[in-house]
């Protein structure tokens, strides 16, 4: 379901919900900086603010928490060939759903359907929960492959860096991508993470990457 909505109604919404959540003012995460009035009418609320006190916001995309009402969206991107090539491949969409309803309910799990702002076009979906090794909190990343290429994924990535280090208080993060994925290991490479070691898990060979904060912000 694509369109776009008149940004005056999306605004008076997103005011209303930010109000009735959180007294915080809206921040753009990939500036730092607080959302202007005339920012403010383009953001399109599309769930519950949930998770976290304020929205997630870019210059073009906007990241709202999932709920159960993205699912049935989210479908092409969870069974699409060439998105689930380096993740296992395509799965059963009911097993997809089961995961990220376990997601959403957990608490120290952030899922978030990454849209492209002032419209209803879904990106993709980026999720911030805790690494196969329990000591790290992991970013993934998951987007359709129209929007490959046009710095959507990294543009969304570098907000949720800092939404880890300024909101939930981290000194580093992870990112696990198999070492096939060239696409993949360049956006985390430039986004300034490291390869830290090499696996092989799910059958595959797989490369973690970490990111270290410096100076409060993602760099």
């Amino acid at each position: 379901m694509h369109g776009v909505h008149n940004p005056t109604v999306c605004g008076l919404t997103a005011i209303l919900r930010a109000k009735a959540m959180t007294n915080s003012p809206i921040i753009n995460y990939a500036s730092n900086r607080e959302w202007s009035s005339s920012e403010m009418l383009t953001y399109n609320v599309m769930g519950a603010i949930a998770n976290s006190d304020v929205p997630i916001a870019t210059d073009r995309c906007i990241l709202s928490p999932l709920t159960e009402a993205d699912f049935c969206e989210l479908t092409p991107l969870l069974t699409n060939a060439d998105v689930r090539r380096y993740l296992g491949g395509v799965r059963p969409v009911e097993d997809s759903f089961h995961n990220m309803r376990e997601s959403i309910a957990t608490a120290n799990n952030y899922p978030f359907v990454v849209r492209l702002c002032g419209t209803t076009e879904l990106l993709g979906l980026v999720t911030i929960a805790p690494h196969h090794e329990p000591t790290d909190m992991e970013i993934s990343y998951m987007f359709l492959p129209e929007h490959w290429g046009k710095g959507y994924a990294q543009e969304a990535m570098k907000a949720v860096l800092n939404f880890c280090e300024q909101k939930l208080n981290l000194n580093r993060v992870v990112s696990e991508t198999q070492t096939a994925n060239h696409r993949s290991c360049r956006l985390l490479e430039t986004l300034g993470y490291c390869a830290e070691s090499k696996i092989e898990r799910f059958g595959a060979k797989q490369t973690i990457y970490a990111y270290q904060f410096r100076d409060g912000v993602a760099i």
